[in-house]
């Protein structure tokens, strides 16, 4: 679980090295952006959509998605997440905090929430959650609110500072509900805290997976660390910004 731009798809990628998931096709995917040759070529520098992970289960990741599950009977659940009932690792990726009870579904589970210690970081944060996300704004929840002000006539520069202006709001409101009320549901549930700035050291994601398949009685695994080094190079704009704060 993580909010937009906060490495998560990084984090299913790497389980995907698990003995459990593992297959040659794995290794012949690198943890670089989407990239569709008939789309703009201003396309994401920084995420790791074109990784080994996919969706195990349709409609189960945006924060859409999670509101419109919790519109659905335990019945209609317990259909909806028959797809992975032969998976021996399901491993998703929810961008949002759902508390939505999924010990009720599946046998075991284990949360790795992706969240900030320090309410510091979060506008870096919000930045690489711009620069991931795609480049068509069009796209974005809050264009259409600004459609009918010419916001597509817009310089470059004025989108941009729209754009991180709503996400800011977004992703801040998320957070703060999370911390103030949300956290109180995930008490008793299997949870592992992660920041997601400690992404830079492989030492620390090596240590997260370890706990991980600890928590969840499977084997351990060594994590990619040639293909997550080139993602972490990839991403340095971000990561040293992270390293300058801690040793200021």
């Amino acid at each position: 679980m993580y909010l937009p731009g906060m490495y998560g798809t990084l984090i299913t990628n790497i389980l995907m090295y698990h003995e459990l998931l593992y297959n040659k096709q794995v290794d012949n995917k690198d943890f670089l952006p989407y990239w569709d040759p008939s789309e703009s070529k201003d396309l994401p520098k920084f995420n790791s959509h074109d990784g080994p992970y996919k969706d195990m289960i349709l409609g189960f990741h945006t924060d859409h998605d999670l509101k419109k599950l919790h519109t659905k009977t335990y019945e209609e659940l317990q259909a909806f997440f028959e797809p992975v009932k032969n998976i021996p690792l399901g491993v998703h990726r929810l961008s949002d905090y759902s508390d939505l009870d999924f010990e009720k579904f599946f046998e075991k589970t284990l949360r790795i929430i992706m969240i900030p210690e320090s309410m510091d970081d979060f506008e870096i944060w919000v930045e690489r959650s711009n620069k991931a996300a795609p480049s068509d704004y069009k796209g974005e929840y809050w264009f259409p609110l600004l459609q009918k002000k010419g916001v597509e006539n817009l310089p470059d520069y004025l989108i941009e500072g729209l754009q991180y202006k709503e996400r800011y709001k977004y992703l801040k409101a998320i957070l703060d509900h999370f911390k103030t009320h949300k956290i109180k549901a995930f008490e008793n549930k299997n949870i592992i805290f992660f920041d997601p700035k400690h992404i830079g050291s492989l030492e620390k994601l090596q240590n997260l997976m370890d706990q991980a398949c600890d928590n969840l009685g499977i084997s351990r695994f060594r994590i990619p660390e040639e293909k997550i080094s080139a993602f972490l190079q990839q991403n340095y704009i971000f990561l040293q910004r992270f390293n300058d704060r801690l040793t200021q």
